[in-house]
Formats: structure tokens, sequence, C-alpha cells
């Protein structure tokens, strides 16, 4: 119960994975760190928090109090075939929302802990190869992507959609009891219209696009 099959080469992937973060100058500092006289670290913290009315949980991988910079570090874990391109997954699985509310949530654990007065920095995301043959990486937030996370933005086109954005819209199907449909189509009737791209827009100005049909585009 709660457990799943781990077959031989998963197994020797994830120990080779695990030995390469422990050994390799990128990652090995952070994640053998140990408690001593400057650090308290911290594994698998779960906090417990409220946001914009919405009851949550956090699960921070690593959180470091660093009591000498009067600071604290939160660290995530990520596995990937592709770390060179971590930013692709960043977006396509929203790493930036778990990026924004563990930063939130570790607000929370500070004041909680007497922790009020140090720096809650921005989450830092250490990637591994899932197979341990490229090395890894770190992976840090700033502050624009914060402001990104909390408030969406656009990538090449695609509308990402921020963290106030969804709570907004989890509130609406909560309230609503609708879960198949998103609010905006909703609104619509489910009726919308297919959205003209720039490339598209180009066709037509420059070659007069018509249909089979020999009907022109006004």
């Amino acid at each position: 119960e709660n457990k799943y099959l781990l077959d031989l080469k998963e197994k020797t992937y994830a120990e080779r994975c695990k030995e390469q973060l422990q050994n390799h100058w990128v990652s090995r500092e952070l994640v053998t760190r140990k408690p001593d006289d400057r650090y308290d670290v911290y594994h698998q913290v779960v906090i417990l928090f409220t946001y914009k009315g919405i009851k949550m949980k956090s699960r921070l991988d690593m959180l470091v109090v660093d009591h000498q910079l009067r600071q604290i570090f939160i660290y995530d874990l990520k596995t990937t075939f592709d770390v060179e391109e971590f930013n692709f997954s960043y977006r396509k699985y929203r790493y930036y929302i778990q990026a924004y509310l563990y930063w939130f949530a570790a607000h929370k654990w500070a004041v909680r802990n007497g922790y009020e007065h140090y720096t809650v920095n921005y989450m830092e995301f250490i990637v591994a190869d899932s197979r341990a043959k490229l090395a890894p990486l770190v992976r840090k937030i700033k502050k624009r992507n914060m402001l990104n996370a909390r408030d969406g933005f656009t990538f090449q086109g695609k509308r990402y959609v921020g963290v106030d954005a969804a709570i907004e819209a989890l509130k609406w199907h909560r309230q609503s009891g609708i879960w198949d449909m998103s609010r905006y189509n909703y609104e619509r009737h489910g009726i919308g219209s297919i959205k003209v791209y720039e490339d598209e827009k180009s066709e037509i100005n420059q070659h007069n696009v018509v249909p089979a049909a020999g009907i022109g585009i006004v």
C-alpha cells in the first residue's frame, strides 16, 4: 500500500543520480550540507498556510537557515532528461507557481519559528540529469520571475497563468461546481473564435489567400 515497484534500471539510475549530486562540484556543497553553528538544515519541510483565502500545503525539499547572513534559502530538486533546457520544463510544468508558493510558505514558516527578521530568498532549483550523464545545474529565481509567477506572463504568443489568476479560477470552480470548462469559455457559452497568429496575418496580407471555394478573404 502506498508503494510502487521500481525496476532494476530505474533503481540504478536513481543511485547514479544521488551519487552524482553528492559528489559533483556544482551540487555537493548544497545537497550534503549539515547542521552546525552557522546553519540549520531541514529536509521535507511541510508548511500549512492560507493564500488569498485558500488553504494550502507546501513540502519543501530543503530549507537552510544561515544565521551568519541572517538569510533563509529554499531548494527544490528536479530530475529531468533535458538539464540544459530546464527553462522549457519550468514553463511546461508550471514550476514558477511552485516557486512562488514555496517562497510565500517559507515566509510563514520564518515568522512562526522566530526568524521574521531574516531575509527569505527566492527558491533555487537543483536540476539533475535523470541518468546522471549530464552535470547537475542550479537555477535561481529572480524578482522578475516572481512577479511573472504571481501575475502571469506571455512567451512566444502563449499565455501562462499566474498564481493569483489560478486562485481566482479555483474559487470560481468551487463556487459554481463547474469543473469541465473554464470560466472564460462558460461565460461565452462555449463559443469562441480561432486566434489569428502573426504568420497567418502576414500570409493573408502578402498573398491574398483564397479558399478552395474561390471566395476571397475581406
